[in-house]
């Protein structure tokens, strides 16, 4: 990983550190708001853009006094730029994609964000590397999303994005909050993995996690994104429990969701799934008093959710969704290249996101199955959204470039690879700047818990 270690004098050092540790926050939390257009598209160059390209000017006069440290977090991203280069260049060769957008114009894009994502890890690595400074952003970032959220869903204030201003109650934006993110799935992603490095440097403190997570729950509540939601409360349990409690807790959290979605499981066989729990815990640590910890963890989480949450709106649409129509429908998409239409769809208001997205991935879907190649080594960065992260690895890198990235993410906790992989299914996840930035802030915040590289 490349390091700065420039010779200034320590006065300049010291200016240079606070300088671009304040140019990282601001990078990171300012709205999109265009600044230049690019036209045919709706998404311009923005402050965060300008302010990256004045840091690699900064970093290409100081280039004499880089360093490389294989041993810090990004290097994979390095590792992966030669396959992404590769790609990008056979995306290129397409006059247009599928979507008839210009397949050249989007490659190149799609270029330049990657190499933006290089930049701010070098930014982040060398003036963003202290704990307490981590913290305090993270706080604060938790804190200002969660109060823009509140009086948005209040329509006191409006919204702001990449495709301008809206005011309160604006009905395009679908009465979703987003806080200053740009969108509601931003909100969702960037406050919980502002949570999860909140969580990683102070978990000690258990009076400031439980208010960072109650916000943060708030936060995704208000921003309405199932997949978010279902990701985070899912991967909690695997954040705070140790490796020999991990499967157990999982277990209580697969028990709480099919719960949640009563249609799932007739309640026979719900009882019959946790006295099985029940008994494997037993069997396996030979302790009554654990089993009746979890007994009583099952019964005051259940009735919990029964009285306090059940009746809230967002909760009622959870479990009214069928899993069984959501896999049979994901299933004839994948072998049979069928979605259904609005007018076959049991409940369309509930299920209007996941059949939209099935239309818009289907010819892409078709042109990926189409040949060999594609299949080994993708189709190349052609589009510029694909609305999942899953199908953005997929179809772009192929099983080739898939595999290598499985095989450089290998060693990164198993609650970020759950949360990347729930959310990311219906939200292109870290392909937004601002759910990559916060990323990149985890990752620090994961790399000091583990090594104390930062300080």
């Amino acid at each position: 990983m490349i390091k700065v270690d420039d010779n200034l004098n320590n006065y300049s050092k010291l200016f240079n550190y606070y300088f671009f540790t304040i140019i990282t926050a601001i990078i990171i939390v300012f709205p999109k708001i265009n600044i230049l257009p690019i036209p045919g598209y709706w998404q311009g160059v923005q402050l965060p853009d300008i302010l990256l390209l004045f840091f690699l000017l900064f970093l290409i006069l100081n280039s004499n006094n880089l360093k490389i440290n294989s041993n810090l977090p990004f290097t994979n991203l390095y590792i992966f730029l030669f396959y992404f280069i590769f790609i990008s260049f056979l995306g290129g060769q397409k006059t247009t994609n599928v979507h008839g957008v210009l397949s050249f114009n989007t490659s190149i894009i799609i270029l330049i964000r990657f190499f933006e994502y290089l930049v701010f890890t070098v930014l982040c690595l060398n003036y963003f590397n202290n704990k307490k400074i981590i913290l305090v952003f993270c706080k604060f970032f938790i804190i200002i999303n969660c109060i823009f959220a509140i009086l948005q869903e209040f329509n006191l204030i409006g919204y702001v994005n990449s495709r301008g201003f809206y005011p309160p109650g604006d009905p395009g934006i679908g009465g979703r909050s987003m806080g200053i993110t740009g969108g509601p799935w931003e909100l969702g992603a960037t406050t919980s993995l502002a949570f999860f490095s909140i969580y990683i440097l102070s978990k000690t403190n258990r009076i400031q996690i439980l208010f960072y997570l109650v916000l943060t729950v708030i936060s995704l509540f208000l921003a309405e994104t199932k997949g978010n939601i279902v990701a985070f409360l899912f991967c909690l349990p695997l954040l705070v429990l140790n490796k020999k409690n991990i499967i157990f807790l999982g277990i209580i959290s697969l028990i709480f969701f099919l719960y949640i979605f009563a249609n799932f499981l007739s309640v026979p066989y719900f009882i019959i799934l946790i006295i099985l729990f029940l008994l494997s815990l037993y069997l396996i640590n030979k302790s009554i008093s654990e089993v009746i910890i979890y007994i009583l963890g099952i019964l005051f989480i259940l009735y919990f959710f029964d009285a306090y949450l059940s009746e809230i709106y967002f909760i009622k649409m959870l479990m009214q969704l069928d899993l069984f129509y959501l896999l049979k429908t994901t299933f004839n998409f994948i072998v049979y290249e069928i979605t259904p239409s609005t007018n076959d769809t049991p409940n369309l208001h509930l299920y209007y996101s996941f059949i939209l997205r099935l239309n818009f991935w289907l010819p892409m879907f078709v042109e990926f199955k189409s040949n060999t190649f594609n299949w080994l080594f993708g189709m190349g960065n052609q589009y510029l959204y694909y609305e999942s992260m899953i199908f953005r690895i997929i179809l772009s890198y192929g099983l080739i470039g898939t595999l290598l990235i499985l095989f450089l993410i290998r060693k990164i906790p198993v609650f970020l690879l759950f949360y990347s992989l729930l959310a990311g299914f219906t939200f292109d996840l870290f392909f937004s700047s601002k759910v990559f930035f916060m990323g990149c802030i985890l990752m620090l915040s994961i790399n000091y818990f583990k090594n104390h590289k930062i300080n």
